[in-house]
């Protein structure tokens, strides 16, 4: 089985860019089993580039300006048909930039072959959905994350593929919510690399060393760009309000548009001993400060499903988790031994503090969330819709 993957590779992979997407499709390209052949076209990268990352076969973009050419004078009325879509459905500000990856996706079906297109970012569902029309290929979109706004790219997407698969339960309500039969969904949830996320005992009393901290200190933790979505800067505002007596040290790692804001916060409001921006950190020394920390805050405004989190959870740690995104959390947030949920909008100082003091635990690795059982799943899928296509 040959399946193409559509989506994008982070930086370290050479990638022009990194998000939650990026890393999704890198860390799943690296689970290929001698029964699926994946070929990832990375929407981010010159097909020259990205032949020569590893792992699987990778794909990029090629520039085929003439061709696109001839495609819009042999065929004015399909690319008149398309071009509408993309703007008034889509609604896209660069329709010359669909055509191009429907180009590079039909130049792609030609010269790979693949039984099955997984497109793992809906920006391109409607390119892959045009460029798949002579072939008649199964296809998978996986949204990772879902509106009920029927008058956008999401609502006039979603009905174009043969399976659509969703993060967490939420998504999967808004996905029913635009009327696909549940047969035709499925769900899978993110997942995580445990041979680099997990607990490390050498590395917390290491690193709680190097920072300052001793056992009665709760470290608390947050990963991820930093910017109004992510919610770091109303963190450091209800933290602030604390009384005085509650020791903690709050580490915030990741970059971004609110960076300054967040370092002229912590500067004015005198927070310099509790809380430290530690900036960018690589993906594989990650798991030192999970390791250290005792409680990791899921401060986000809104996610489809934070890989953050995802990781937080192999490390075995106590989540704190705001309110607004509680139903993109990857397991059941009843369970107070690990999970606090909690409001920005009516934020209990008393609870959080009561609950973040009482971490001291013993730890383990969870390894049930790994890449390789997400991979599996969505094998599963592969199966299922080639099955079907060929019945």
């Amino acid at each position: 089985m040959k399946v193409l993957m559509i989506g994008q590779l982070p930086v370290e992979a050479g990638g022009s860019y990194t998000n939650g997407v990026c890393n999704v499709v890198y860390e799943l390209s690296k689970c290929v089993t001698n029964d699926v052949e994946l070929v990832v076209y990375a929407t981010n990268m010159d097909d020259s580039t990205a032949k020569t990352v590893g792992n699987c076969r990778y794909r990029g973009s090629v520039k085929r300006p003439l061709r696109q050419l001839m495609h819009i004078i042999l065929h004015p009325f399909d690319t008149y048909k398309q071009w509408r879509y993309y703007i008034k459905d889509c609604k896209a500000p660069y329709p010359h930039r669909y055509d191009a990856y429907r180009d590079n996706i039909e130049r792609l079906i030609k010269e790979e072959k693949p039984d099955v297109i997984h497109c793992m970012n809906l920006v391109q569902m409607a390119a892959t959905y045009f460029a798949n029309r002579k072939f008649h290929l199964p296809l998978i979109l996986t949204l990772h994350g879902c509106t009920t706004d029927k008058d956008n790219e999401n609502g006039a997407v979603i009905h174009l593929p043969d399976m659509v698969t969703g993060l967490v339960p939420q998504t999967m309500k808004d996905i029913s919510f635009h009327g696909i039969p549940k047969e035709k969904t499925a769900m899978v949830p993110n997942g995580t690399d445990t041979s680099k996320f997990y607990y490390s005992e050498e590395e917390r009393v290491k690193l709680r060393r190097e920072l300052g901290v001793d056992d009665d200190t709760t470290v608390m933790l947050t990963i991820g760009s930093l910017s109004n979505r992510k919610g770091q800067l109303t963190m450091l505002e209800k933290l602030n309000s604390l009384p005085k007596e509650f020791k903690y040290l709050y580490l915030i790692i990741g970059k971004g548009e609110d960076e300054e804001k967040i370092l002229s916060y912590i500067k004015e409001n005198k927070m310099e001993n509790r809380v430290h921006v530690i900036g960018y950190v690589a993906n594989t020394d990650l798991y030192k400060y999970h390791s250290a920390a005792d409680v990791y805050v899921h401060c986000s405004r809104s996610e489809g499903q934070a890989l953050s989190e995802v990781e937080a959870y192999a490390t075995d740690l106590k989540i704190a988790v705001n309110r607004d995104v509680v139903t993109t959390i990857i397991t059941d947030t009843t369970n107070r031994d690990d999970y606090l949920v909690f409001d920005f909008d009516g934020f209990d100082a008393t609870s959080f503090i009561s609950w973040c003091s009482n971490h001291k635990r013993e730890r383990h690795s969870r390894v049930e969330y790994d890449w390789k059982q997400i991979f599996r799943m969505y094998n599963s899928i592969y199966n299922k819709l080639i099955n079907n296509s060929n019945a």
